[in-house]
């Protein structure tokens, strides 16, 4: 089979012409939209993982914040009962001066008073001690608290950062979705 050429002046071959250029054009566009939508499909992606990140980021500080308010919990129901047993103390040494009052005129018994009192006096210098320290323990892990939640909100700004780049990424493929399937000739 051969092909014949067809003369130049002939209107089919500005007709194949212009079907070669609009094939070309098409190819192009089409060349072009690949090339976008993989560094969409990327951005994407990446947009995903860092969200997956965060996410994880998250509920590891959650877990934390709470696992240190269970801890500030315990805490608090220790030096509640570190100042009831003082109180108790307190009331015993009220109660061992009055009976050491009492009892002024036997000499044997004052001093037996006096070194209940000392032991007294004793025990709650060791419950103030504790309660020092507790009182330190306390405050230190009320700062670690405040650490943890202080990144947990920047976390959490971050994360809603993320969230809002991640959403207008998607407005705009849909804005290019949109404004391509209206440039797009309509079948008839």
């Amino acid at each position: 089979m051969t092909v014949a050429p067809i003369p130049r002046g002939s209107r089919a071959s500005a007709g194949i012409v212009v079907l070669v250029v609009l094939a070309l054009g098409l190819c192009g566009l089409c060349a072009w939209q690949w090339w976008r939508e993989t560094a969409l499909r990327q951005r994407v992606e990446s947009a995903d993982s860092a969200v997956a990140d965060l996410g994880r980021e998250k509920s590891d500080l959650e877990t934390t914040v709470n696992r240190l308010g269970d801890e500030v919990r315990r805490l608090e129901n220790a030096a509640r009962e570190r100042e009831t047993r003082l109180e108790g103390l307190a009331s015993d040494l009220d109660a061992a001066r009055r009976e050491a009052d009492s009892l002024k005129a036997d000499a044997a018994q004052v001093d037996v008073f006096r070194q209940a009192l000392a032991e007294a006096n004793t025990a709650i210098q060791r419950q103030n001690g504790e309660m020092q320290q507790l009182n330190a323990a306390y405050g230190k892990l009320a700062e670690e608290r405040n650490e943890v939640v202080g990144k947990y909100n920047a976390l959490g700004r971050e994360y809603e950062k993320v969230v809002l780049e991640f959403n207008a990424t998607v407005e705009k493929y849909n804005q290019l979705v949109r404004e391509l399937e209206a440039a797009r000739p309509k079948a008839r």
